[in-house]
């Protein structure tokens, strides 16, 4: 093999190099545009919603109800978002067993649990970035005492 062809050789892989490099720089930067775009586009439809007022609740909140004192489950306890801004308004019930689970907005605001015999208890729920990230989950069990 001469000089030429070796020179030649090395050049074929470098080029190989490069163009498996360039690929993927290229493919990574599509993954990346592609990810803004969905990005964007959720949080687009997410504040259009709120500007429209009618925001579908897009915010798991799941738990479990007890009693402060003795643990124990509490079985129908009213949960319900503190009315202070805007026309949203979601309320569930807890089941037999105290758990509940309540589709929310993901901004952050107070959940009211209620059950007879016991003193309200106010919890905080949602996340402090909900315009970049609205939908989402979080477990929240709730203690309340009795009167």
């Amino acid at each position: 093999m001469t000089e030429f062809d070796r020179e030649r050789l090395e050049d074929r892989q470098l080029q190989r190099g490069l163009l498996l490099k360039w690929g993927l720089a290229f493919a990574g930067l599509i993954l990346f545009v592609a990810a803004a775009l969905w990005w964007s586009g959720s949080a687009v439809k997410y504040g259009a919603s709120r500007v429209q007022g009618g925001g579908a609740p897009s915010y798991e909140v799941a738990g479990i109800v007890t009693d402060g004192v003795t643990h124990q489950p509490v079985p129908w306890a009213s949960i319900t978002t503190e009315i202070t801004s805007g026309p949203q308004f979601f309320q569930t019930n807890a089941d037999a067993s105290g758990s509940f689970s309540l589709m929310t907005m993901a901004e952050p605001h107070k959940l009211i649990v209620k059950a007879n015999g016991y003193r309200d208890a106010t919890v905080q729920v949602g996340r402090q970035w909900f315009s970049w990230l609205p939908t989402g989950a979080e477990k929240k069990n709730v203690e309340l005492l009795p009167r």
